[in-house]
């Protein structure tokens, strides 16, 4: 196996996840701060008696809250904004392509299927699965492979062809091949699943004493690796590349 090609995407999308994860975390941050700043560490019987007793501290909270409210909802504008534009300027780097408002229109198509996704599986969850979690997680482990499919198959095609092209060229793709192509990923999910449950059960004691943040790192790398290899195995099995 050629480990090269696997270097720039996981790379890539490794910035994309610190990029967007920072901003969000920076943003949660200041709005923390700033409620905070509004209550002075006190509890909410404290406050009302502060409003209630004093006018001027109750103008002054007042006028605080609207500086808050306000952050919240132009700093969420601009976070969402500038997390669309960082999510797709890092997809045409990652297939290669020049960065234009195609790429802008097929982030939206993506997030469009993803919300159609798991709208699906929370019908699912709610009517079928709700007792059974084994159930559920294999289902949503086969949308979710499901929407990597159809959204690297865009992606490929995007980086040829016009977004109408693009999707057509994907719902025209072999559902036989398809097939074949999510059923090695479910094979990767389940044995990655067993033998992560195998690790956490030899090693319950020792993980525990691990800080958040590795345990944190070292799943998200291990998805970022079979992405990546699910991406590859998605264009060279499903597309004439």
């Amino acid at each position: 196996m050629k480990l090269k090609k696997y270097y720039k995407p996981i790379l890539i999308d490794v910035l994309t996840f610190i990029l967007i994860a920072g901003l969000w975390l920076s943003f949660g941050s200041i709005l923390n701060e700033r409620a905070v700043a509004l209550n002075q560490g006190k509890s909410l019987d404290q406050l009302k008696f502060d409003i209630i007793s004093n006018p001027e501290a109750a103008q002054a909270m007042v006028s605080t809250l609207k500086v808050l409210i306000g952050l919240l909802t132009l700093g969420t504008i601009i976070i969402v904004v500038l997390t669309f534009i960082i999510y797709s300027y890092s997809r045409s780097k990652l297939w290669n392509s020049k960065y234009t408002k195609k790429w802008n229109l097929m982030t939206v198509v993506t997030l469009l299927s993803l919300t159609v996704i798991l709208s699906i599986f929370g019908l699912i969850k709610v009517l079928f699965t709700a007792a059974n979690p084994i159930i559920s997680k294999f289902i949503l482990a086969v949308l979710f492979l499901i929407f990597l499919m159809w959204t690297f198959l865009n992606h490929h095609y995007l980086t040829k062809h016009k977004l109408a092209e693009a999707i057509s060229k994907t719902m025209k793709t072999s559902l036989k091949k398809a097939s074949l192509v999510l059923i090695s990923g479910l094979a990767i999910w389940v044995i990655i699943s067993l033998l992560a449950s195998l690790l956490r059960k030899q090693f319950y004691w020792t993980l525990l004493t691990w800080p958040g943040w590795l345990l944190t790192g070292i799943q998200l790398a291990v998805v970022l690796v079979i992405i990546a290899w699910f991406r590859e195995l998605t264009v060279k099995k499903l597309t004439n590349s």
